[in-house]
C-alpha cells in the first residue's frame, strides 16, 4: 500500500492519529511478506530475519554497477528463471535448461556450461559421427575444459566380438567427432554404435 503522506502543516494530532495507524499497518504488513513478522521476540535469534526471497519477473536485464552483482529473475520459454549479473559481465541464466530428444545443456552459478547428448555413429560402418551443436540446437562454447563419450550398450554375454567402446576423435567449440569400436577386434575394429557424450567449457 502507499503511505499516507503526513503530517502536513496545519493538521491536529486528532486528523493524523488514524493515518499514522494505517502507515504502521502498512508496513507491518509489507515487512511480514517473506519476513519473519515484526512480532516475533528478538530473543528468538528470528527478528528481521528472512522466511524466503520473492523476485519480480524483469522484463529486461537490469544494470548493474561495476562493483555490484544482482540476482534476479527473467521470463525463459514460458517459466520465470533465475540469472545473476557481476559487474560489467553478462547475464547467467542459472536454473534453466535447455533438453531436447538427443541432447541439453545448462549452466552453473559460476558461468561453467555443461553439455550432454546421445547419438549412433554412422549407418556405413565407419563407425564414426560429426556433428555441430547448433545442429542440436545447442550453443557453442567459448572454450571445451573436457569432453567424454561412453558406448550406450554392450553385448550380450558370450558374445565379447561385439562389444563397444566410444571415444572422442575431434572436438572444437562448435562441435564433436565421436568414434565407435568393437572391442575384440585388433586394433580396435570401427563398428557402428549408439553412445552418449558429456561436455564441459564456457
Amino acid at each position: 500500500m502507499a503511505l499516507n503522506d503526513l503530517p502536513k502543516s496545519g493538521q491536529t494530532l486528532n486528523q493524523t492519529r488514524q493515518p499514522i495507524q494505517d502507515n504502521f499497518l502498512g508496513i507491518d504488513a509489507s515487512f511480514s511478506v517473506d519476513h519473519e513478522a515484526m512480532t516475533v521476540p528478538t530473543a528468538s535469534g528470528n527478528a528481521g530475519k528472512h522466511k524466503k526471497v520473492t523476485l519480480t519477473q524483469q522484463g529486461s536485464s537490469p544494470t548493474v554497477g561495476a562493483t555490484e552483482a544482482g540476482i534476479y529473475t527473467k521470463d525463459v520459454s514460458g517459466s520465470p528463471e533465475l540469472f545473476i549479473k557481476t559487474g560489467a559481465d553478462s547475464e547467467i541464466d542459472i536454473t534453466s535448461a535447455v533438453t531436447g530428444a538427443s541432447a541439453g545443456e545448462c549452466t552453473l552459478p559460476s558461468g561453467i556450461k555443461l553439455k550432454w547428448g546421445s547419438g549412433t555413429t554412422g549407418a556405413t560402418s565407419t563407425g564414426v559421427l560429426t556433428f555441430t551443436f547448433a545442429s542440436l540446437s545447442l550453443t557453442d562454447f567459448n572454450t571445451i575444459y573436457s569432453v567424454q563419450a561412453t558406448a550406450a550398450t554392450t553385448s550380450a554375454p558370450g558374445s565379447p566380438g561385439n562389444q563397444r567402446v566410444a571415444r572422442v576423435d575431434a572436438y572444437d567449440t562448435s562441435g564433436l567427432t565421436i568414434r565407435t569400436l568393437r572391442i575384440q577386434a585388433l586394433g580396435g575394429d570401427p563398428q557402428d554404435a549408439p553412445f552418449t557424450w558429456f561436455a564441459i567449457g564456457n
